[in-house]
């Protein structure tokens, strides 16, 4: 958890789940059991097939194996356990290696980077979750036009930018999460996982704070403000970047 400022703890998060935020954004995460993986022995965890599912050569085999993933890692009774057996079992590299698979399905990497945002709840993985960060940025760059892509990236990087400020700020992430705010000025949800990225961004100091700054987060704040002015989160988060930002400047 990360102290700033004047700040409240800014948590690592599904858009805005966590003890001091109202889940107004939370995502409908389906259980493996709701994405086709029924006929599993319940007692057994279903990990292990799924990861197995994520290599197989029918893509809508892969599609449904990847919701699956993201939904086991946001099991509210079993979600800390189950993303540190994703881990153990490899996980992480069998999803990067069909992220790279499958680099030209926005669809893919979508689905890839939403479960990329759940695994990067657990800080434990930074070190892991963290070296897949450039490839992130070049698929956002990519990859503009597609809000559900740009959400669930800024969701993760919102989670990573808590500990990782120099590999984000080195890889271009605080001008992959303004353009995916500037592109998409309509997405509430996309708003608020962007000024929150910006947020962790942020409270590393002035010097990560001038970078958001002048990259134009003062004015994603504000844009983000003045468009969504019935989504209490989306107003908070952008007060938030507001207020850190402005006290960055002296």
């Amino acid at each position: 958890m990360h102290h700033v400022l004047n700040q409240p703890n800014l948590l690592r998060t599904i858009n805005g789940v966590g003890s001091n935020q109202p889940p107004a954004f939370i995502e409908e995460v389906s259980c493996c059991l709701a994405n086709g993986y029924e006929h599993l022995d319940p007692t057994k965890s279903p990990i292990p097939r799924i990861l197995k599912d994520m290599g197989n050569e029918d893509l809508e085999i892969v599609k449904k194996a990847l919701k699956s993933l993201s939904g086991v890692c946001f099991d509210m009774k079993h979600e800390a356990e189950n993303r540190l057996e994703i881990a153990r079992g490899g996980g992480i590299f069998v999803l990067t290696n069909c992220l790279d698979k499958y680099s030209s399905d926005v669809n893919i990497q979508s689905l890839g980077f939403k479960t990329l945002q759940t695994l990067s709840i657990d800080e434990s993985l930074d070190a892991t979750l963290i070296e897949y960060v450039e490839k992130m940025c070049e698929r956002m760059k990519k990859y503009t036009d597609h809000a559900e892509l740009q959400k669930n990236a800024c969701g993760a990087l919102r989670n990573l930018a808590v500990n990782n400020k120099d590999r984000i700020k080195k890889n271009g992430g605080v001008e992959r999460i303004i353009d995916a705010a500037e592109s998409h000025p309509e997405d509430a949800k996309l708003q608020f996982a962007a000024c929150y990225a910006l947020c962790n961004l942020s409270a590393g100091g002035p010097y990560y704070a001038k970078t958001v700054i002048a990259s134009g987060g003062l004015i994603v704040a504000s844009k983000a403000a003045q468009n969504h002015v019935y989504h209490p989160q989306v107003l908070k988060a952008a007060k938030e970047l507001q207020n850190i930002l402005m006290q960055s400047m002296g």
